[in-house]
């Protein structure tokens, strides 16, 4: 799954665009697809 993640205080220059794993509901939780 694709991220943008901040890496840290300032301004878009610390957002990364980066492929992460896509996360496990616990019990309790939902995982939500959004569409655009």
């Amino acid at each position: 799954m694709n991220a943008v993640i901040l890496t840290g205080f300032g301004g878009p220059e610390k957002l990364v665009y980066t492929q992460v794993p896509k996360p496990t509901p616990k019990p309790g939780e939902v995982l939500i697809k959004v569409g655009a």
